[in-house]
């Protein structure tokens, strides 16, 4: 028997390239991604977006990316934002809260329709950490483990004090998926598929580092912890033996790359860009759903 693993990467409002990945592969399955996937995991915007298509609401692909955008263009708004990030984070939690909450409801991880799998980063143990409906934090609400897994540094503060963006340690949690669900669940690796869709990369060399202060290498910081973590789960995913594998990722122009950018232009430009993800790696896309 195969088990089939959906694994989506953080990115802030760059999770609209993933939604138009989900579209494509919930039309060519013909049945809804919780279904179609025996686990469903991500990090940070993978993991809000895991729990929305995973969870008792089950949210199409197509009701998700409209849901998602409302989501972004309120939590992103700039007209409300902090001093530029200086005196604390840059947006509020109050409004990613209750975003969550109207998104995800109250069902907890112990009620999905699927397996659902998030990462977060445990400050008080110095640690990463993934709440799971069939292990650790079965018992937290939906909501809850969404925002604790995407609190990132800087744009938000500490989810209750104790929890950041799983992002910082493992933005793909591809390769911690499948170890986790071959483990629990006393899988071998062969009888695992694994389809990880990501929010974009860069392949510009970060410049001028060593000319920036504290504050000004934030960005190079969070941005090179993102693509880092992604570049290595792929390399473990190569070598683990799965059944089947495949990453899909695009590479983003530097007026795509901010991940609170909801610009009416940036949002169109992020769902082409989605779009050409997918079209590149279309025949690659293709031969696996089928091998599902």
């Amino acid at each position: 028997m195969k088990h089939n693993i959906l694994v989506l990467g953080g990115g802030g409002v760059r999770g609209l390239l993933s939604c138009q990945a989900l579209k494509y592969v919930s039309r060519r399955l013909q049945r809804p991604i919780h279904q179609a996937f025996q686990g469903v995991y991500g990090t940070s915007t993978g993991a809000i977006m895991a729990a929305a298509l995973a969870g008792p609401r089950a949210l199409s692909p197509v009701v998700l990316e409209r849901t998602y955008e409302t989501l972004c263009s309120k939590v992103f708004d700039r007209r409300f934002a902090s001093l530029g990030g200086f005196a604390g984070p840059l947006y509020s939690a109050d409004t990613l809260t209750g975003e969550l909450q109207r998104v995800l409801g109250e069902g907890r991880l112990e009620h999905t329709r699927t397996r659902l799998g998030v990462v977060t980063y445990t400050l008080e143990a110095r640690e990463p950490v993934m709440l799971s409906s069939y292990g650790v934090g079965s018992d937290w609400e939906l909501w809850k483990a969404a925002l604790a897994s995407s609190s990132a540094p800087t744009f938000f503060p500490a989810f209750d004090g104790r929890w950041w963006d799983g992002g910082l340690c493992a933005n793909m949690p591809s390769a911690w998926a499948a170890i986790d669900y071959a483990d629990t669940f006393k899988v071998p690796f062969s009888d695992i598929n694994v389809l990880a869709i990501g929010t974009g990369t860069h392949e510009l060399p970060i410049r001028s580092a060593a000319d920036k202060g504290k504050i000004g290498l934030v960005a190079d910081v969070i941005d090179t912890a993102i693509s880092g973590s992604q570049d290595l789960a792929d390399i473990y995913c190569r070598s683990l033996g799965l059944g089947n594998y495949l990453q899909l990722q695009v590479n983003l122009p530097n007026e795509a790359a901010a991940m609170d950018d909801v610009s009416p232009e940036n949002l169109l430009r992020l769902k082409q860009l989605g779009q050409q993800m997918v079209a590149g790696q279309m025949a690659e896309l293709d031969a696996f759903l089928a091998g599902l």
